[in-house]
Protein backbone atom coordinates (compact mmCIF):
# COMPACT_ATOMS: atom_id res chain seq x y z
CA UNK A 1 0.00 0.00 0.00
CA UNK A 2 1.00 3.26 -0.83
CA UNK A 3 1.03 5.32 2.73
CA UNK A 4 3.00 2.24 4.02
CA UNK A 5 5.87 3.39 1.36
CA UNK A 6 5.75 7.03 2.68
CA UNK A 7 6.02 5.76 5.74
CA UNK A 8 9.10 3.44 5.30
CA UNK A 9 10.91 6.16 2.93
CA UNK A 10 10.23 8.91 5.47
CA UNK A 11 11.80 6.48 8.44
CA UNK A 12 15.17 5.92 6.40
CA UNK A 13 14.80 9.91 6.11
CA UNK A 14 14.61 10.60 9.82
CA UNK A 15 17.07 8.47 10.50
CA UNK A 16 19.30 9.86 7.71
CA UNK A 17 18.70 13.44 9.25
CA UNK A 18 19.91 12.53 12.94
CA UNK A 19 23.04 10.80 11.28
CA UNK A 20 23.84 14.09 8.92
CA UNK A 21 22.88 16.33 12.51
CA UNK A 22 25.47 14.13 14.44
CA UNK A 23 28.04 14.38 11.32
CA UNK A 24 27.28 18.39 11.26
CA UNK A 25 28.45 18.20 14.69
CA UNK A 26 31.35 16.52 14.55
CA UNK A 27 32.96 18.05 11.76
CA UNK A 28 31.45 21.82 11.83
CA UNK A 29 30.46 21.56 8.30
CA UNK A 30 27.98 23.94 7.00
CA UNK A 31 25.93 24.96 3.86
CA UNK A 32 26.71 28.90 3.26
CA UNK A 33 23.70 30.53 4.15
CA UNK A 34 21.20 31.24 2.04
CA UNK A 35 23.55 29.39 -1.10
CA UNK A 36 21.27 26.73 -2.63
CA UNK A 37 23.77 26.54 -5.88
CA UNK A 38 22.71 23.31 -5.41
CA UNK A 39 19.42 23.49 -6.26
CA UNK A 40 19.91 25.10 -9.54
CA UNK A 41 21.86 22.71 -11.38
CA UNK A 42 19.24 20.99 -14.14
CA UNK A 43 21.22 17.74 -14.46
CA UNK A 44 20.10 16.47 -10.78
CA UNK A 45 18.19 13.03 -11.14
CA UNK A 46 16.62 11.35 -8.33
CA UNK A 47 14.37 8.27 -8.28
CA UNK A 48 10.46 8.25 -7.75
CA UNK A 49 10.74 6.67 -4.45
CA UNK A 50 12.67 9.37 -3.02
CA UNK A 51 9.89 12.03 -3.55
CA UNK A 52 6.62 10.14 -2.55
CA UNK A 53 6.93 11.61 0.48
CA UNK A 54 6.56 14.94 -0.80
CA UNK A 55 3.81 14.16 -3.38
CA UNK A 56 1.57 12.42 -0.73
CA UNK A 57 1.82 15.63 1.55
CA UNK A 58 1.29 17.79 -1.66
CA UNK A 59 -1.35 15.60 -2.15
CA UNK A 60 -3.27 15.65 0.82
CA UNK A 61 -2.72 19.27 1.03
CA UNK A 62 -4.62 19.96 -2.27
CA UNK A 63 -1.81 21.27 -4.50
CA UNK A 64 -0.16 18.37 -6.36
CA UNK A 65 -2.06 19.03 -9.32
CA UNK A 66 -1.21 22.28 -9.28
CA UNK A 67 2.61 21.45 -9.08
CA UNK A 68 1.87 18.89 -12.04
CA UNK A 69 0.88 21.57 -14.04
CA UNK A 70 3.77 23.48 -13.34
CA UNK A 71 5.91 20.70 -14.20
CA UNK A 72 3.96 20.22 -17.31
CA UNK A 73 4.06 23.89 -18.55
CA UNK A 74 7.64 24.24 -17.45
CA UNK A 75 9.30 21.40 -18.68
CA UNK A 76 10.52 18.28 -16.73
CA UNK A 77 14.52 19.10 -17.64
CA UNK A 78 14.59 21.91 -15.63
CA UNK A 79 15.76 23.73 -11.80
CA UNK A 80 13.78 21.60 -9.25
CA UNK A 81 10.05 22.84 -9.53
CA UNK A 82 10.59 22.58 -5.46
CA UNK A 83 13.08 25.77 -5.67
CA UNK A 84 11.73 28.95 -4.61
CA UNK A 85 14.59 31.75 -4.75
CA UNK A 86 11.94 33.87 -2.10
CA UNK A 87 12.17 31.57 1.03
CA UNK A 88 14.02 32.44 3.46
CA UNK A 89 16.67 29.96 4.44
CA UNK A 90 17.29 28.19 0.74
CA UNK A 91 15.25 27.70 -1.70
CA UNK A 92 13.24 24.66 -1.00
CA UNK A 93 9.50 24.72 -0.37
CA UNK A 94 9.10 21.43 0.53
CA UNK A 95 12.64 21.26 2.51
CA UNK A 96 11.16 18.80 5.13
CA UNK A 97 9.73 16.28 2.13
CA UNK A 98 12.53 16.86 0.04
CA UNK A 99 14.36 13.97 -1.57
CA UNK A 100 17.21 11.39 -0.86
CA UNK A 101 19.16 13.53 -3.32
CA UNK A 102 18.59 16.45 -2.08
CA UNK A 103 19.50 15.35 1.61
CA UNK A 104 22.18 13.12 0.77
CA UNK A 105 24.34 16.27 -0.81
CA UNK A 106 26.61 18.13 0.97
CA UNK A 107 26.95 15.70 4.02
CA UNK A 108 27.40 12.20 3.18
CA UNK A 109 30.04 10.37 1.26
CA UNK A 110 30.68 7.76 -1.15
CA UNK A 111 32.88 4.81 -1.06
CA UNK A 112 35.76 4.61 -4.00
CA UNK A 113 36.59 1.13 -5.17
CA UNK A 114 39.21 0.80 -2.12
CA UNK A 115 36.00 1.92 0.22
CA UNK A 116 37.53 5.30 1.02
CA UNK A 117 35.34 7.67 1.87
CA UNK A 118 35.02 10.93 -0.66
CA UNK A 119 32.63 13.97 0.59
CA UNK A 120 29.91 14.85 -1.89
CA UNK A 121 29.50 18.06 -1.38
CA UNK A 122 29.88 21.91 -3.82
CA UNK A 123 32.95 23.62 -3.86
CA UNK A 124 31.80 25.88 -1.23
CA UNK A 125 31.63 23.40 1.36
CA UNK A 126 35.15 21.63 0.41
CA UNK A 127 36.90 24.47 0.77
CA UNK A 128 36.07 24.79 4.14
CA UNK A 129 37.17 21.32 5.21
CA UNK A 130 40.75 21.42 7.09
CA UNK A 131 42.96 18.39 6.24
CA UNK A 132 42.31 16.85 9.47
CA UNK A 133 38.87 16.44 9.56
CA UNK A 134 39.50 14.91 5.61
CA UNK A 135 41.16 11.71 7.78
CA UNK A 136 39.22 11.76 10.78
CA UNK A 137 35.49 13.34 11.18
CA UNK A 138 34.46 12.05 7.02
CA UNK A 139 34.82 8.58 8.14
CA UNK A 140 31.58 9.50 10.57
CA UNK A 141 29.71 10.68 7.36
CA UNK A 142 26.71 8.82 6.57
CA UNK A 143 27.44 6.35 3.14
CA UNK A 144 25.09 7.40 0.46
CA UNK A 145 25.26 3.87 -0.96
CA UNK A 146 23.90 2.39 2.24
CA UNK A 147 20.62 4.92 1.85
CA UNK A 148 20.25 3.97 -1.66
CA UNK A 149 19.89 0.38 -0.83
CA UNK A 150 17.29 1.23 1.80
CA UNK A 151 14.94 2.91 -0.58
CA UNK A 152 15.59 -0.29 -3.04
CA UNK A 153 14.55 -2.57 -0.18
CA UNK A 154 11.36 -0.32 0.41
CA UNK A 155 10.33 -0.51 -3.37
CA UNK A 156 12.69 -2.10 -5.86
CA UNK A 157 10.56 -0.77 -8.94
CA UNK A 158 10.14 2.65 -7.67
CA UNK A 159 14.19 2.66 -6.74
CA UNK A 160 16.05 1.42 -9.63
CA UNK A 161 15.54 4.33 -11.97
CA UNK A 162 16.52 7.55 -12.22
CA UNK A 163 15.27 10.51 -14.05
CA UNK A 164 15.87 14.39 -14.35
CA UNK A 165 14.31 15.27 -10.60
CA UNK A 166 11.46 17.25 -11.92
CA UNK A 167 10.34 13.66 -13.97
CA UNK A 168 10.81 12.07 -10.94
CA UNK A 169 8.99 14.51 -8.81
CA UNK A 170 6.29 14.17 -12.03
CA UNK A 171 5.90 10.35 -11.35
CA UNK A 172 5.83 10.27 -7.95
CA UNK A 173 2.69 12.90 -8.29
CA UNK A 174 0.86 10.85 -10.66
CA UNK A 175 1.40 7.58 -8.91
CA UNK A 176 -0.17 9.29 -5.65
CA UNK A 177 -3.32 10.84 -7.59
CA UNK A 178 -3.47 7.87 -9.72
CA UNK A 179 -3.08 5.68 -6.27
CA UNK A 180 -5.58 7.93 -4.74
CA UNK A 181 -8.30 7.93 -7.33
CA UNK A 182 -8.42 4.28 -7.62
CA UNK A 183 -8.88 4.02 -4.10
CA UNK A 184 -12.30 6.90 -4.15
CA UNK A 185 -13.63 4.35 -6.82
CA UNK A 186 -13.30 1.60 -4.94
CA UNK A 187 -14.61 2.92 -1.78
CA UNK A 188 -17.14 3.99 -3.98
CA UNK A 189 -18.77 0.62 -5.67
Amino acid sequence: MLIHKVRAVNQVYRELDEDIRCFKKVSKLTCVAGCSECCLNPDIEAMILEFLPAAYILFKSGKAEEILQRIYSTGENNICIFYNPFLKDGGCSVYENRGLICRLFGFAVKLDKNSQPHLISCKKIKSSIREEMVLTQIKKAPVNSAYYLRLYGIDPVLAVSYFPINQAIQKALELVLFHNQFRRRRQAS
